[in-house]
């Protein structure tokens, strides 16, 4: 059976890992720990598997919790997923780890399924997101990254109403993934392209790749297609 996790807010220095063994689990913020109506929202919210915002009919103060993982040993995410159909909701993510390669504050490994909603992701000395199973992010912010704010090497990545600003080697990076879809976005003023398309297969098939998203501003342009990618075309450049 799934498992919610329903967390009060504040900030918790710690790490979650989920094996591929675990039944499914989801993370979801609370707005605040003294109030039941809350609470219920919340918990009905972990069944439909929603943001918080869709279930209160405003929009929350999200974050209202941070989980910090600073480490000085190689390889360790704050959130290591493996298992199928895991969520998070009003979560902001923070990393530091010394990993030259695999550098990711949220991993989601082969085999392993999330979907995250008004979260937050930072990464001090890697890369925001990294998706080797599938992945969808809706109304989530994966800035500041020492390396790209999100990656995709596997089956999916989805990115709808996502920010992805100011990383130092660009928006997104693609490279073997299945399926990539990024569609009203913001993936502005990072150090690299916005779309770091190196390699990858169909494509989305419900939205064109770079739809009703703003490209602008970064160094190395709206978006780089390299020999390998054969997503098809990006809308808005």
């Amino acid at each position: 059976m799934p498992v919610t996790i329903l967390i009060e807010p504040g900030t918790y220095n710690d790490r979650i890992v989920i094996s591929p063994a675990s039944p499914p689990v989801k993370l979801l913020a609370l707005l605040a720990a003294d109030d039941p109506d809350d609470r219920r929202a919340l918990a009905a919210l972990a069944a439909a598997g929603k943001a918080a915002a869709v279930t209160l009919g405003v929009a929350p103060p999200f974050p209202t919790v941070t989980l910090s993982h600073t480490t000085p040993s190689p390889y360790e995410s704050t959130v290591d997923v493996a298992a199928r159909r895991c969520a998070a909701a009003g979560i902001r993510f923070e990393h530091a780890s010394p990993s030259v390669a695999n550098n990711y504050g949220v991993l989601v490994r082969e085999g392993g399924s999330l979907t995250l909603q008004s979260c937050v992701v930072a990464s001090k000395t890697g890369t925001g997101l990294g998706v080797e199973g599938a992945a969808a992010a809706d109304g989530c912010d994966f800035s500041g990254c020492a390396s790209y704010g999100a990656a995709g090497f596997g089956e999916a990545l989805s990115l709808t109403r996502c920010t992805l600003t100011g990383n130092k080697r660009g928006g997104v990076l693609a490279r073997g993934v299945k399926s990539l879809g990024v569609s009203g976005s913001a993936v502005t003023k990072n150090g690299g392209p916005g779309l770091d398309l190196a390699a990858g297969g169909e494509g989305s098939p419900d939205t064109a790749l770079g739809a009703d998203c703003d490209l602008s501003a970064n160094a190395g342009g709206p978006a780089r297609l390299g020999n390998g990618w054969a997503g098809g075309e990006v809308v808005g450049i």
